[in-house]
């Protein structure tokens, strides 16, 4: 073999493709360290610097780690915290799909894209909304529910049997009952109107 022949052969390193399709070997440039795809033609943004890599790994970390939503979920937080964070950051980036679907249009580019993304976030914002409704439903106390009724009526025994230990007279017992009655009933009264506005 000559030296002409030896001129054609390509240089150790890699070849890789800038855009217009110029090919320049990594050794010419100074990215033989730099870690490249296998191919023998790379386009550039395959060219990958290590430190970078390593650099923006850490910053996605670091955001993350920092996101509230991501946070109330390690230390687990209740369900309605939850909920309401969820309901925050999907509002967040409707919000942020809107902005960039009315740019489009007033570019004169294509807005479905951003219009079909929304209606799906609208979508999953809309089921988020009535598992936070069943959520602060089931939050709440049902005073008719059988099983405060029982809760109750444990209660009144309780309290019966406590009277009856004191020495208290079975008048004065009954007296005390009554008047517990109906101040029960009322009581009952405001708290479902209160259960009922909120």
């Amino acid at each position: 073999m000559d030296d002409d022949d030896k001129k054609d052969e390509p240089k150790k390193g890699r070849l890789i493709v800038l855009p217009g399709g110029k090919k320049v070997n990594t050794n010419d440039i100074g990215m033989s360290g730099s870690i490249v795809g296998p191919s023998g033609n790379v386009p550039t943004s395959e060219v990958v610097d290590p430190d970078e890599t390593a650099r923006s790994l850490r910053e996605r970390e670091n955001y993350v780690k920092g996101q509230e939503l991501v946070q109330v979920a390690a230390r687990r937080g209740s369900t309605g915290e939850m909920l309401e964070l969820t309901v925050q950051e999907i509002t967040e980036e409707l919000a942020h799909l809107k902005f960039e679907r009315r740019k489009a249009s007033q570019e004169g580019k294509p807005t479905a894209q951003h219009t079909i993304a929304r209606i799906a976030s609208l979508r999953n914002l809309a089921e988020v909304i009535l598992k936070r409704q069943e959520h602060s439903r089931a939050e709440r106390m049902d005073f008719r529910s059988p099983e405060f009724k029982k809760i109750m009526l444990s209660w009144l025994e309780f309290v019966h049997e406590a009277c009856e230990k004191t020495g208290i007279g079975v008048n004065d017992i009954d007296l005390l009952f009554k008047q517990l009655e109906a101040d029960m009933s009322h009581w009952e009264k405001s708290q479902l109107e209160s259960v009922g506005s909120s």
